[in-house]
């Protein structure tokens, strides 16, 4: 694999930053971080259609997930949130983007992966998640039954999905895919007592404001004389 890991030190302020519901990043973050689990590779093909199929099942069983909508485009369901949230969370400095050429020369495949500052907000988020595991199997189910496919399978497969009698490969270019259902059973929702620190870890800048504390109270440790009686 060659390549180069787009994304380090999180910038303070992001054009992203409030331009998707909490819930979005929050899932986004998990969709990658238990893709990262099972040791898969999501390019950025596979990352449109599993999280559309994972979406599909959680629809079937009446439960809204996302607000994030999928079109009919050139290759099957697409959404342009999720492009638009890999940058948010590479300019974040959670999200590791390299350009694999390994397999096609002329068309390197966009590998999408949580990197460590990543991972370390889904860690400690776990018990979060913990309660939101019914809600967000449908990931677990579909990456795990789903995830190890390549890109052109997960296509064919997406196109030959009906909705009230109508293939996906049959819609119309540009159409609305339905993801979200009209009645939900249930719709994913960020409590309120964790609102606050959910919000806190997916603020980009937070991280470098403390990061800046820490190194102001590390310098004046270093400062003060030490040995002195009480």
């Amino acid at each position: 694999m060659t390549g180069t890991e787009l994304g380090g030190e999180p910038i303070v302020t992001c054009f992203y930053e409030d331009l998707f519901p909490l819930e979005d990043k929050v899932i986004y973050l998990y969709f990658h971080a238990k893709a990262k689990q099972m040791n898969l590779t999501i390019n950025k093909i596979k990352e449109q259609k599993l999280f559309f199929l994972s979406l599909c099942r959680a629809y079937n069983a009446q439960i809204s997930l996302t607000r994030i909508e999928f079109k009919r485009y050139h290759h099957g369901p697409f959404a342009k949130d999720l492009y638009n949230l890999a940058e948010f969370f590479s300019l974040s400095g959670w999200l590791g983007i390299i350009f694999d050429d390994h397999l096609d020369l002329e068309n390197p495949q966009e590998i999408r992966q949580l990197n460590e500052n990543g991972m370390g907000i889904f860690d400690e988020l776990e018990e979060f998640f913990e309660e939101q595991k019914r809600s967000l199997s449908f990931f677990d189910s579909t990456l795990a039954e789903l995830g190890e496919q390549t890109g052109k399978t997960l296509m064919d497969m997406v196109y030959k999905i009906t909705f009230k009698g109508t293939t996906i490969e049959s819609m119309p270019f540009d159409h609305v895919i339905p993801t979200i259902p009209l009645k939900p059973k249930y719709t994913f929702k960020i409590p309120k007592d964790w609102e606050y620190t959910i919000k806190f870890l997916l603020n980009p800048g937070n991280k470098k404001m403390l990061d800046a504390v820490c190194d102001e109270n590390a310098k004046a440790k270093s400062t003060i004389w030490t040995g002195v009686p009480k």
